[in-house]
């Protein structure tokens, strides 16, 4: 483990307007519990729809995993924490992923903003508010798949055992639930105001690894298209995308 740290459709606010600067702790926590309950695409629409509404999220260099197929015909982009605007006639479709929960879409906007570009910190919210809810709708969708692999597991037999019997499988299992339990504390303890973007990528990089601990569990089923593999595969990719070490 790692060390401890302290009515109406919606309208795309105007560049240069700012936002309240992030969701409360109930709205985080319902983050959580929608990936748990729901999987990847609903948390990703509901992530959208509190932290920026009528704005399609992007990271940095313009890529987006985003809800739905065809996605939110929002007219502004938010890329990295500042606005640009949209042209769909540049994006580009790299991938549908067809997921229990929903399909999700893997896109590239074409749409890079350089620090001399769009608005920063602008409407929506700034990029370390985005990542930190980012992390809370990553912990639900991997407290799934811990839930997904259990299921697994105690359905298989090696021989005479179950699978989830095994002493190197209670292992892992236990070492994941471990990973989970650390990151929730630290999560419960964090506010976009007191966390370093450093943090925020080495808490990224351990869920990651747990995740990854989970799939082998899985076996071949972790590479299933449309399985739980896929599904930590692109919040692993969400992370790659959003949670740049060491920068705002």
């Amino acid at each position: 483990m790692n060390v401890l740290a302290g009515g109406g459709a919606p309208q795309a606010p105007a560049p240069g307007t700012s936002q309240s600067s992030g969701p409360g702790p109930a709205a985080l926590h319902g983050l959580r519990r929608t990936a748990r309950a729901g999987g990847l695409r609903p948390a990703l629409a509901e992530l959208a729809r509190t932290l920026l509404p009528g704005l399609l999220p992007c990271g940095p260099s313009g890529h987006a995993v985003v809800a739905g197929d065809p996605v939110d015909p929002a007219p502004l982009l938010w890329v990295g924490g500042r606005i640009a605007p949209r042209h769909p006639a540049r994006e580009t479709v790299i991938r549908v992923c067809d997921l229990p929960g929903g399909p999700v879409t893997l896109l590239d906007t074409a749409a890079a903003v350089s620090p001399a570009e769009g608005e920063t910190g602008a409407a929506g919210c700034d990029r370390t508010t985005f990542t930190l809810a980012l992390l809370w709708v990553r912990l639900g969708l991997a407290e799934r798949l811990r839930s997904q692999c259990l299921e697994y597991l105690g359905n298989r037999r090696s021989g005479d055992t179950v699978l989830l019997q095994q002493q190197l499988v209670k292992g892992t299992l236990a070492d994941v639930l471990a990973e989970h339990l650390e990151i929730g504390a630290v999560l419960e303890d964090t506010s976009p105001e007191s966390v370093s973007p450093a943090l925020l990528y080495q808490l990224h990089t351990q869920l990651t690894m747990a995740e990854r601990q989970q799939v082998r569990l899985l076996g071949a089923g972790g590479f299933l298209s449309g399985g739980p593999g896929e599904t930590a595969y692109l919040s692993e990719l969400l992370a790659e995308v959003h949670a740049v070490p060491g920068e705002e």
